[in-house]
Parts: structure tokens; sequence; C-alpha cells
């Protein structure tokens, strides 16, 4: 990590320290920016900010790579609901029949919205389809804003749900323990 860079990750674990009431050491700081070393500083201090304002527990460096790294959960949420647009279309004809292609041609017979699921393998999208009505409620033209804004609502925050259940099952406080002793020693 470059001085500069350097200095603003010290400034900013002295800052998360301060939050979570943790003792900075140089063994923290040596830590972290071994494990952060190629991260963008700036990306790190985004994460960081973002961190003490949703977590009351102290980030381990693979908090901040991750969420450095992951997409914003609302621009998640609206190409979710791209795709599930997209196959909603793919599955009616002009006539407002569902169809299904075999081979180049066309069977006009009605297919099960189970097909559609196949095609999309994003839990969270599924659960979100699933909670707006499912996809009779996704392809169904009235009501068509309403259940768009709830997907895009819903999705956004079945993603956070995710992340912060994924944050928790971290051994963040394993981890600082074992730098302070390590600190310590």
């Amino acid at each position: 990590m470059a001085a500069p860079d350097s200095q603003r990750l010290e400034r900013l674990l002295r800052f998360v320290c301060a939050i979570y009431r943790t003792e900075f050491t140089e063994a923290l700081f040596t830590a972290f920016a071994l494990a952060l070393d190629g991260a963008a500083i700036g990306d790190v201090e985004a994460a960081a900010t973002a961190h003490v304002r949703s977590s009351r527990f102290f980030p381990a460096p693979c908090d901040l790579l991750r969420s450095a790294a992951e997409p914003d959960a609302e621009l998640e949420a609206a190409r979710a609901w791209l795709r599930v647009e997209e196959l909603a279309k793919i599955e009616r004809a002009p006539d407002g029949r569902e169809i299904e292609k075999l081979d180049g041609a066309t069977n006009w017979s009605y297919v099960a919205s189970e097909r559609c699921k196949t095609r999309l393998e994003d839990a969270v999208t599924l659960e979100a389809i699933n909670l707006v009505g499912g996809w009779g409620a996704i392809k169904a033209q009235d009501g068509r804003d309403f259940r768009r804004r709830d997907f895009l609502n819903l999705h956004r925050k079945l993603t956070l749900e995710r992340r912060a259940e994924e944050s928790r099952s971290l051994p963040a406080d394993e981890f600082r323990s074992a730098l302070q002793d390590g600190g310590s020693s």
C-alpha cells in the first residue's frame, strides 16, 4: 500500500476503533493493510462508512472488501426487474397467451410458469417474485407499476438481509480477539 493510502487507512482504522471502542494496535493495522492490499482506499473508506452505519460489530477486512465490491442493492433490484420483465415478455404471445417454442415451431398451449423459474437462478429474485404474487401477478397488466415498485422494494430489502446474514456468520469477534492478543504479545 502506498504511503498516502497507508496514512488514510490508519486514520480510517483509528476512526473505526473509536466508534467500536476497540483499541488500535500495530497488529490490527498490519493485518488490515495486508488484507486490503490492492483495494482502492476510497472504496475501503466508503465501505467502512457504510459498515459503521449498519452494523453494531467491528468489521473484519473481508467486510470492507465485500462491501466495496458489492453493487448497490437498488441497482441489483433494478437489474433483476429488467430480467423478470424480459422473461415475462418471452413467455407471452402477442394475443396474451403463454407460448413455448419447440425446435422453431410455436406450441400455443399453456406453459406452466415453472418453466420461467428455471431461467432465474437468483434466489432473492425468485423470493421477491413469489412475495409480489408470483409469475401470474408479474405478467398481469393491471397494477403493473405497483408490482414493479413492490418488487424493487422487496428485492432491495431481501438483498440487504442476505448480506447482513452473511456478515453475522463471519467470525469478526474472534478475528478481533486474535489481533488484540497478537498485538499484546
